[in-house]
């Protein structure tokens, strides 16, 4: 430090120490958020301070890029991935692993020695060489960036970009969730079908468009009168529709979300009978 006071010199610690400090309290607060709407917005004041660091760098465009995308674009992305989730429900029903407790506590002290470690080996060298930092004019300014985003580092600037599309698909395919309303309605199906007959009467209805009663009956070998029972009873439910036609009662399958559900079934290695 100078012999004479330097304002600047103590305005631009203090901002630093003051911004980092914040960083480091809203990280701590994403970890120990139990809400993660909570934690979501812990984190968007991590991406804040980070910009105000930036910006007593020197670097006014990576400022202004930490608010527009982290804070902005990808936060809201995460807050729509976790209302679309639902997570919240499901920390509830779960046990946190108090186990893992120790295991962060050693990585936090590990951390920390790392980061003090890189402190004392650069300071260490700077001495030693005896040479100060230069900072050019044009460091941090778009022209450079831009610059050496698209040479130098345009391969990771590119793979950035499909991990970022990889994270959007995933949220996708993990938000496509069974819902109980999905789950009652197989069961239904599944209770209305589940007779030798009735899942014979699907089998041939899949291959043919429509069928009447004498030629369901002749297909599986059946009396008439059991097989008026189930068809009726199918009618019923909603899984078969009945028109007639002259003296013929024709029945078409109604609801093509049986087939759905038996294709699964048939996919799943599902032991039947008593355990």
């Amino acid at each position: 430090m100078p012999e004479s006071i330097d304002l600047e010199y103590i305005a631009s610690i203090s901002a630093f120490l003051l911004f980092a400090g914040l960083a480091i309290g809203f990280a701590g607060s994403v970890v120990y958020q139990r809400n993660p709407l909570y934690s979501a917005i812990s984190l968007i004041g991590v991406f804040l301070s980070l910009a105000c660091i930036y910006v007593t760098l020197a670097s006014p465009f990576i400022a202004a890029t930490q608010i527009l995308v982290y804070a902005g674009a990808i936060m809201v992305l995460v807050v729509f991935v976790i209302m679309l989730l639902n997570i919240e429900e499901d920390l509830i029903a779960t046990k946190r692993l108090k186990s893992l407790a120790p295991i962060g506590a050693i990585m936090g002290l590990a951390l920390v020695a790392q980061a003090l470690f890189i402190y004392y080996a650069v300071t260490v060298s700077l001495n030693r060489s005896g040479s100060t930092a230069t900072i050019s004019p044009t460091m941090g300014g778009t022209q450079e960036i831009g610059k050496s985003l698209f040479t130098v580092y345009l391969l990771p600037f590119e793979a950035t970009g499909l991990l970022l599309l990889m994270a959007i698909v995933g949220a996708m395919l993990l938000s496509r969730r069974l819902s109980p309303e999905k789950i009652e309605f197989a069961a239904f199906i599944l209770k209305t079908i589940a007779h030798p007959f009735r899942l014979g009467v699907i089998d041939q209805l899949k291959v043919h468009e429509r069928l009447s009663v004498n030629e369901i009956c002749e297909k599986l070998n059946c009396e008439q009168s059991l097989a008026s029972h189930h068809l009726s009873n199918m009618k019923l439910k909603g899984i078969l529709v009945a028109k007639r036609e002259g003296k013929n009662i024709y029945y078409t399958l109604r609801m093509k979300e049986v087939l759905e559900i038996i294709a699964c079934l048939e996919k799943c290695k599902i032991r039947g009978g008593a355990y």
